[in-house]
């Protein structure tokens, strides 16, 4: 996208927004209490864990460069379990588990067997 301002020339700003919201999409920000299987839509995981929670990621290898954002919004000691396909890690885990509210993960898909939690 390319915005030029001519000399004299105001830039409506509420019209600049709207472009650059229409062609860089937000994504959508999902909220579980339960189990989750994470999409290309909802990378951003909001988990209230009333009872404990998995959230599962799509093999790194179909997915290179896929962000996720995943975090625990609730005070309970009920865990949020971040696992993928056998073959994948999370900086060399399994898995990633935490109990701790407001602890969130950002995860990054290599396109290969790795996820890196960044």
């Amino acid at each position: 996208m390319r915005l030029v301002k001519k000399p004299g020339q105001t830039l409506d700003s509420h019209k600049f927004q709207q472009e650059v919201f229409r062609l860089w999409p937000i994504a959508d920000v999902t909220t579980t209490a339960s189990s989750i299987t994470v999409s290309q839509g909802n990378t951003f995981i909001l988990v209230s864990a009333v009872t404990n929670v998995v959230v599962s990621v799509p093999p790194s290898s179909q997915v290179r460069s896929m962000e996720v954002y995943v975090k625990k919004v609730d005070a309970t000691a009920n865990s949020v379990t971040v696992s993928g396909v056998v073959a994948d890690t999370f900086d060399g885990a399994s898995n990633i588990v935490w109990t701790t509210r407001n602890v969130s993960y950002a995860l990054l898909a290599d396109g290969s067997t790795r996820w890196f939690i960044i």
